[in-house]
């Protein structure tokens, strides 16, 4: 199995918090801060010009969006809220961390 992009990792772990929020102590928080991860990880994507291009390009393209991605610092933090996770990679980690 390949490793996971990115961008995949973080859409992927949103929804496992989405679908476990009911289980939480506070589940509307737990939405929330799923709802504002989600459009903030958009939004920085967006802004740096890679939403279109990974939404557009055909799957053979898309992992070399995703390469740009993960190369972006605020997406590499993002995803390190998971990095006990056994998907995450250790090349998205930030040096400073």
């Amino acid at each position: 199995m390949s490793e996971p992009r990115i961008d995949e990792f973080i859409r992927a772990r949103l929804a496992e918090d989405e679908g476990t929020a009911s289980t939480a102590s506070n589940p509307a928080q737990v939405l929330r801060q799923v709802r504002a991860t989600r459009e903030t990880f958009v939004a920085i994507l967006e802004y740096t010009g890679t939403w279109e291009l990974l939404v557009q390009s055909p799957p053979s393209s898309a992992a070399a969006v995703a390469a740009d991605i993960a190369e972006i610092r605020a997406i590499r933090a993002m995803a390190a809220v998971w990095s006990a996770h056994p998907d995450y990679q250790p090349e998205w980690r930030i040096n400073d961390q």
